[in-house]
């Protein structure tokens, strides 16, 4: 009982180290290898700040930083993010999306159908301009992602793993099932590397011309990241190391053990832990940062 009050606190309360982002170097050295592209909503700016400053902070020199903002960018905005990656491309999501060709009529749909779909959309376009890194913007890198790096250089998409099991949307589950498609396990979608052409685009559209559950999916939380799935699925994506790219559930209540982010490359601060990310994770990259 005492650990569900503290949870709750934690979830509630506010947090300095979230707008302590301006005492970080900046990080001017981007590369051509790939993009790393940030997704977020206008309320979660400073996370998006943190999620891109430690994926620059590993893998600079060889990617160029993008931020895709689901909803309205302000000119403050613009001044945040410039301020700490000069020259960075920051682009409202649907607009954006909006300006593919390569996106066909079941694609566009989605974008406006359920509150994520947008999210779904994006992944497809960015797999056709790859080599891309999608990352939500509650994932933070702590080390070298060497398999994440290797894995640009590859054919297939990678992903991470969810510890505790299929977080799928059932009615998207039912119609993989009645098309005779199949899904990977335990995908996780906050962090996918995706190589240029890695997903099939056409595939996609021909499993939503036949899909009759639309108006069903926002009734769930994990829609996209079925429709992702099916997508990873259909270029036999691999997942990413399970230890080194976490998903989980440490430290969620006071008195458990958290990760030991000296030894991991990733996390994805999922919802019921998202108050870890700002008070360990944060407070950790604000300490490499003084070192460095």
């Amino acid at each position: 009982m005492i650990s569900k009050l503290f949870w709750r606190y934690e979830r509630s309360r506010s947090y300095p180290t979230l707008t302590r982002h301006a005492q970080v170097r900046r990080l001017f050295a981007y590369g051509s290898m790939a993009t790393i592209n940030v997704l977020t909503v206008p309320k979660c700016m400073d996370d998006a700040v943190w999620s891109l400053w430690s994926w620059m902070r590993v893998l600079e020199g060889k990617v160029t930083p993008r931020l895709f903002v689901d909803g309205a960018v302000t000119a403050e905005h613009r001044r945040l993010f410039d301020d700490h990656f000069p020259g960075i491309q920051v682009h409202e999501l649907r607009p954006w999306l909006g300006q593919r060709q390569d996106l066909g009529p079941q694609l566009r749909r989605l974008i406006t159908s359920f509150p994520l779909g947008g999210k779904a959309a994006l992944v497809a376009a960015l797999s056709q301009d790859g080599p891309s890194i999608y990352s939500d913007s509650d994932v933070l890198a702590f080390n070298r992602p060497t398999q994440l790096i290797d894995g640009l250089t590859c054919k297939k998409p990678l992903y991470m793993l969810d510890r505790y099991g299929s977080n799928y949307a059932s009615v998207v589950v039912a119609a993989v099932q009645e098309q005779q498609l199949s899904l990977p396990d335990q995908v996780n979608s906050g962090l996918i590397v995706l190589p240029k052409n890695s997903l099939n685009l056409t595939a996609l559209e021909e499993f939503l011309e036949r899909f009759a559950g639309w108006e069903q999916l926002g009734q769930s939380w994990f829609s996209e990241q079925t429709l992702i799935a099916l997508m990873l699925s259909a270029a036999q994506g691999e997942p990413l190391k399970r230890d080194d790219y976490v998903v989980s559930l440490d430290r969620q209540f006071v008195f458990e053990r958290d990760v030991d982010y000296r030894r991991i490359a990733v996390r994805h601060f999922t919802g019921p832990v998202r108050h870890v990310m700002y008070l360990k994770g944060i407070p950790f990259l604000i300490k490499l940062a003084e070192r460095t």
